[in-house]
């Protein structure tokens, strides 16, 4: 592209980073997180910030990501969900229920897939109240119905709370 004298967009830096995440190579990635922080785009496009934070999340890159999304100067729903699923993904679930509350402080609302993350990530620790909660909230406070996958997670929750207790 660069080659035939075509610059990236910022569809096209979004792109790249959610293929370096799958092939994972890191390296390309940093390569294109360096071309973005010199054109200013962490300031200027928020869904090119996300994508970045999603990158090194997947990547256990978490200093990074956080680093990013400390620089994003708005946050939204998929920068916060990125950021809490690097940190499930890590087996940190106390940080991922405290940036979800930062997130709700905000007056951020989660999204269907902000709350599978959260699930898992009390799945993960064993944390059945927190999980049972989160999922009451589904229907009571978020006014969306459960899919499959909330069910699945809320199974899950029940059997590692069995393991954990």
């Amino acid at each position: 592209m660069r080659i035939d004298g075509f610059s990236p967009n910022t569809l096209t830096y979004v792109s790249i980073l959610k293929a370096c995440a799958i092939v994972r190579s890191l390296e390309i990635g940093e390569g294109i997180a360096s071309d973005i922080r010199k054109k200013g785009l962490l300031q200027k496009d928020m869904s090119v910030g996300t994508a970045l934070v999603d990158m090194y999340a997947k990547f256990g890159e978490l200093e990074k990501a956080q680093k990013v999304f400390d620089e994003l100067p708005v946050t939204t729903v998929l920068s916060w969900t990125a950021l809490m699923a690097g940190y499930g993904q890590s087996g940190q679930a106390t940080v991922v229920l405290e940036l979800y509350r930062e997130m709700r402080k905000q007056g951020i609302l989660p999204s269907p897939v902000t709350i599978l993350v959260l699930l898992t990530a009390c799945s993960h620790a064993g944390l059945l109240e927190e999980g049972e909660n989160l999922f009451d909230d589904i229907c009571g406070v978020y006014k969306f119905n459960p899919t499959l996958e909330h069910y699945t997670c809320i199974i899950d929750l029940f059997n590692s709370a069995r393991d954990f207790g």
